[in-house]
């Protein structure tokens, strides 16, 4: 049954309606493959958002770290 599965995770700036996604991961447990991205705030999500130090400390990204990534999308 794991032969099929795929896990999907996003972490996000903060909990609630306006924290906004900085990375997605895919994992594949029967084979161990993971893979994860980082995703660069939009500037509307900058100014409309909401960061929270409570998450960062639960996700480990900071917002420095995902402005200056040039990998995030």
């Amino acid at each position: 049954m794991l032969d099929n599965m795929v896990c999907l995770d996003f972490e996000a700036s903060a909990f609630g309606p306006r924290g906004f996604p900085v990375e997605v991961a895919i994992a594949t447990p029967a084979t161990d493959a993971l893979q994860r991205w980082l995703i660069r705030p939009t500037a509307f999500w900058l100014t409309a958002g909401v960061w929270s130090e409570d998450s960062e400390a639960v996700h480990g990204l900071s917002l420095a770290q995902l402005a200056a990534d040039r990998r995030a999308n």
